[in-house]
């Protein structure tokens, strides 16, 4: 079994969404972890603020199978991925590591750039698996938020954000 973590995100009903998309998750990959989850401003464009979180699953589908899951629950939820990279949308699921998996293709990249690019993937990341070894810049989790330092834009943990679900 590989261990995924994945990012979520939303900034269009996005409590609602969120929720279903992991509602969707789960039925497609069974038991979740979850970070904390985040309200972020958006990063790229003028636009409501985000909700952000990272998941980690272990499944033996293989990385093009989960990238096609991923897209597939977005496509259920309404995401239009015609739209500009830096839009507003109703879900992004993005795969962020498959073990330690290397690869990059028309479809996906693992691991995804953005780890080490934005804080709304990194710090949920580091919620997750602070001593996890990324495959390319073999600095763990940790190291590499630690790295981060004031690059960072504020988060706010959204407290109980999946009681009473």
């Amino acid at each position: 079994m590989a261990q995924v973590y994945a990012s979520i995100g939303s900034n269009i009903n996005s409590e609602a969404n969120v929720r279903r998309c992991c509602q969707a998750l789960e039925k497609s990959f069974g038991s979740l972890a979850y970070s904390t989850v985040y309200e972020t401003e958006a990063v790229g464009f003028v636009g409501k603020p985000f909700i952000n979180l990272v998941i980690g699953l272990s499944t033996d589908k293989t990385i093009a199978a989960v990238v096609a899951e991923f897209r597939a629950i977005e496509k259920s939820l309404g995401r239009d991925r015609s739209n500009a990279k830096f839009s507003s949308r109703t879900i992004d699921v993005d795969l962020l590591l498959y073990d330690r998996a290397v690869e990059k293709t028309d479809s996906y990249c693992v691991p995804r750039e953005e780890i080490i690019q934005q804080a709304f993937v990194l710090k949920p990341l580091l919620d997750l698996c602070q001593d996890y070894l990324h495959p390319v810049e073999n600095k763990t989790i940790q190291q590499l938020w630690d790295d981060f330092g004031a690059k960072s834009l504020p988060m706010t943990p959204i407290k109980g954000f999946f009681a009473n679900c």
